[in-house]
């Protein structure tokens, strides 16, 4: 009995891939394709298809699958190869913080230097408080971390190199309070820090008052700086502008819902609580908050926060609804959450 095919279905009967299309996969980049095993397999699970591949689509397919595996090729192979020069894949420590990275939490050059201290024994904890300090950092200050045979922090007297985790988190944390130890005041005076990075968190000015908003755990130590009492002249007496404060602004800003605003009134006698209030503007009134230096809601010498509202408009020489406006709620972001899930995953780790 004679049986007439055409060709596509000859091929169909014969093999998905064709000879030149198999062949080209097969001599995929190694930089893109590292683990040739897996291409293996992948080329074979296409060949066992019943249905033709032409060549454009194995390639999708093939990249889409390595994409899944984490095999992205280009930058992230790189970064990757460096790293596991610097640690080996595998360890938990690592696997953390290369999914921070894929994320966007971390730079590769914080990726390299958390790897580096993981490599050299550090303790987790330590390991883990390091990566909350560098996510807390504005973007600005993060890009002094740099990474070549090991961590590197640019300083304003050249780069500093570091081989011991504690020594690198001392730097750093000296990095991230630098123009606050530069004070003479122990708090943070608005009259004469002019410079640009505050000046653009100014939001109000008028009257012998500034108010600036505080948009990140590090900001907020800045214009928290200082407490009221002798005993503890450094220390804020707000919690979001306290030294470990990371935790209670992400609890604060995205639990319920707040925007923090620093309100320094040069009217006020220097040993009135009210010289510095701490406003967490909120959309719901149950969880907006405004305390004076003694973390007291009810604002020394006002009865209440209405009253002093009322107070700031008019020293500020507007309406309490213009203040409203000023003063308002900004929504919380997607880096926002992310930083806090970080922290949140370390706490449950710890």
């Amino acid at each position: 009995m004679n049986i007439r095919i055409n060709f596509r279905e000859w091929l169909i009967l014969c093999e998905a891939l064709d000879p030149a299309t198999k062949a080209s996969l097969e001599k995929a980049d190694t930089r893109r394709f590292p683990d040739r095993e897996f291409l293996k397999r992948a080329i074979e699970d296409m060949e066992s298809e019943r249905e033709v591949i032409p060549a454009p689509d194995a390639w999708k397919r093939l990249n889409a699958l390595a994409a899944s595996q984490g095999m992205v090729g280009g930058k992230e192979d790189a970064t990757i190869k460096k790293l596991s020069a610097i640690m080996p894949r595998g360890t938990q420590e690592v696997d953390r913080f290369v999914q921070m990275w894929r994320n966007g939490g971390i730079t590769a050059a914080e990726l390299y230097s958390l790897g580096f201290f993981a490599a050299r024994g550090a303790r987790r904890n330590d390991l883990d408080a390091l990566a909350r300090d560098i996510a807390a950092l504005p973007a600005n200050w993060r890009k002094r971390i740099n990474f070549s045979d090991g961590p590197e922090i640019s300083t304003d007297n050249g780069l500093s190199k570091f081989d011991d985790i504690g020594d690198f988190s001392s730097a750093l944390h000296s990095l991230a309070v630098a123009p606050l130890a530069a004070d003479k005041n122990l708090e943070f005076d608005p009259k004469t820090d002019i410079r640009p990075e505050r000046r653009k968190d100014l939001v109000i000015e008028g009257g012998g008052i500034w108010v600036y908003r505080g948009p990140d755990p590090t900001m907020c130590r800045l214009y928290g700086k200082g407490g009221k009492s002798k005993d503890s002249p450094n220390e804020s007496p707000w919690c979001v502008a306290q030294t470990s404060n990371s935790h209670y602004y992400f609890q604060y800003r995205i639990d319920r819902g707040q925007t923090f605003y620093f309100i320094f009134d040069t009217n006020k006698d220097a040993n009135d609580p009210a010289r510095r209030v701490l406003a967490g503007v909120s959309d719901d009134s149950y969880y907006e908050e405004w305390s004076d230096m003694d973390n007291k809601q009810k604002i020394n010498g006002h009865g209440s926060v209405g009253h002093y509202k009322k107070y700031l408009a008019d020293k500020l020489g507007m309406s309490v609804d213009e203040l409203d406006e000023t003063m308002y709620r900004e929504p919380v972001t997607d880096a926002e959450k992310r930083l806090k899930s970080y922290l949140d995953d370390y706490s449950d780790e710890a």
